[in-house]
């Protein structure tokens, strides 16, 4: 008879017992036992009301007689007798799916039942620990007697072995041998949370063949039970059974692709939309551009300052691109044979300036700039100029001139004369100057010129004051001609002043004031 779980699992909760305790309880269900047969012998029926219980190998059994209902550690299960009920229920599916397809499915079914098995594995710190309280679950359930023969963590290798497993009983009995494939999707599914790969199952030994016990040799593997199915719905050896599956997901697909195409219209209508948005937009901002570029072009054809038009290529180098009548006007040239030319080739006297920076500069961060001071001469284009530049697009800027060469040289005369005014002013300053200091010079030397002369007039001829008296005379006159420069310089003009005798006689000149 095999204990089969209502959930699918075989897998229970299992709580470490303690050793002690699990004595004393053999001990107490031997006592229990004993009464039990004393009261069968006797013809006295027992039944508590709660039904049975029994505690097996430290799992709790228990039995609801009155509900019809079995129990492991509060788990609902079914008991089948093997070699009837089991044998016929196995054996119907077989034949309905095929052998392949039933083997497959019998080793995915053990693989899901791995999950809750593992719950009671990982309680134990060594997986040796954990799989002896496992097949001791699986020993009390009769699912067999368990073993790890062979465990190496290293190689990533495992071998099982399986002493009367319920699979193997039931193919001897059907004298088939199918394989244990529910005990090899167990195993593999504990190497595989194990060595945290995909694992596989090579059963080595078979009970159904023949052999004492089922043996599995498990490692990781690329082969899982979906790509196996897939290799037998691509071969001849797919049932009828396969081939409804088959349907079964072609139908899951088609179900899914048909969402998918409802999704991706419902994605391509809002694409739609959007893009009708978008195109509405897009035709706003380029009716707005051409109205923007109408009006650049309406500025920049009549402005009357010159406007040049440059843009940077990928080299860094300024390329001109036009300029409108006005800059031909103000330069005097055709500006058509720079087109192309970078800055420096159309307009060397540049390139050893800020220009060329300055330009970059305002192409690549969008500031404006503003100078008034660029002179420029190349022989044949002369003047100073204003500048003003600003961003126009992408790497492109535009350069606004205005020719100040006659402000320029307005200004300068302007210096000149402020200069000649200022000369003219510090001239009359000192001219005042020189007139006073002539004025009490010339009351000076009125003295000295002329007392010289009357002593003379009063000396002998041969007196010897008579030299002295005439060296001092004649010093007094060169002074007196000194008096006179700064009179001049005072004036502005030179000037000279002479004494007439009364009667037409000339006498001898006197100076004064």
């Amino acid at each position: 008879m095999l204990i089969l779980p209502f959930s699918g699992r075989t897998g229970i909760m299992l709580k470490k017992v303690d050793i002690e305790a699990l004595k004393q309880r053999v001990l107490d269900l031997e006592g229990e036992l004993a009464r039990y047969r004393a009261d069968a012998a006797s013809g006295a029926r027992v039944r508590p009301a709660s039904g049975y219980s029994i505690n097996v190998s430290g799992i709790e059994v228990s039995w609801d007689i009155g509900r019809g209902r079995c129990t492991f550690e509060n788990l609902p299960v079914a008991m089948m007798w093997m070699d009837t009920t089991l044998l016929g229920l196995l054996s119907g599916v077989q034949a309905m799916v095929g052998t392949e397809r039933f083997a497959l499915a019998l080793q995915s079914e053990g693989r899901k039942s791995v999950a809750a098995d593992w719950q009671v594995i990982s309680q134990f710190p060594d997986f040796s620990d954990g799989f002896k309280a496992i097949a001791n679950v699986a020993a009390v359930a009769g699912w067999g007697r368990w073993e790890l023969v062979r465990l190496d963590e290293s190689e990533r290798r495992c071998v099982f072995r399986v002493h009367d497993s319920w699979e193997g009983q039931f193919q001897r009995t059907l004298k088939v041998k199918w394989g244990s494939n529910m005990l090899a999707g167990k195993l593999a599914g504990y190497a595989g949370r194990l060595f945290g790969t995909n694992c596989w199952a090579e059963q080595t030994h078979s009970i159904a063949g023949g052999d004492d016990f089922d043996e599995f040799v498990v490692k990781p593997s690329q082969k899982s039970v979906e790509q196996e199915i897939e290799n037998l719905l691509s071969t001849d050896q797919g049932t009828r059974a396969d081939m409804a599956v088959a349907l079964m997901k072609l139908k899951q697909e088609i179900k899914e692709r048909r969402k998918v195409e409802k999704e991706l219209r419902a994605v391509q209508s809002e694409l739609e939309r959007r893009v009708l948005e978008r195109t509405d937009a897009l035709a706003d901002v380029n009716e707005q551009l051409k109205v923007s570029e109408q009006r650049f072009r309406s500025i920049f054809e009549s402005s009357p300052m010159g406007i040049y038009i440059y843009e940077l290529d990928e080299n860094d180098q300024l390329i001109f691109r036009g300029a409108n009548p006005s800059a031909d006007s103000i330069i005097g040239v055709d500006h058509t044979r720079f087109m192309g030319k970078t800055l420096e080739e159309a307009f060397p006297p540049l390139e050893s300036t800020e220009i060329p920076g300055k330009y970059r500069e305002v192409c690549i961060t969008g500031k404006p700039w503003h100078t008034e001071h660029v002179q420029y001469d190349d022989g044949e284009i002369s003047g100073c100029f204003e500048v003003y530049t600003f961003k126009t697009g992408h790497r492109k800027i535009a350069v606004l001139f205005l020719d100040i060469t006659e402000r320029v040289l307005s200004e300068r005369e302007k210096e000149g004369l402020v200069a000649k005014l200022h000369r003219s002013k510090k001239m009359e300053a000192l001219g005042m100057l020189a007139g006073g200091v002539a004025h009490d010079l010339n009351n000076i030397l009125t003295g000295i010129v002329g007392y010289p002369e009357l002593m003379a007039a009063m000396l002998p001829e041969d007196s010897p004051l008579r030299r002295p008296l005439s060296m001092m005379e004649k010093s007094g006159l060169q002074a007196a001609a000194v008096v006179q420069d700064l009179l001049t310089i005072a004036r502005g003009a030179a000037s000279t002043r002479e004494v007439i005798a009364p009667g037409g006689s000339q006498c001898r000149p006197m100076y004064f004031r």
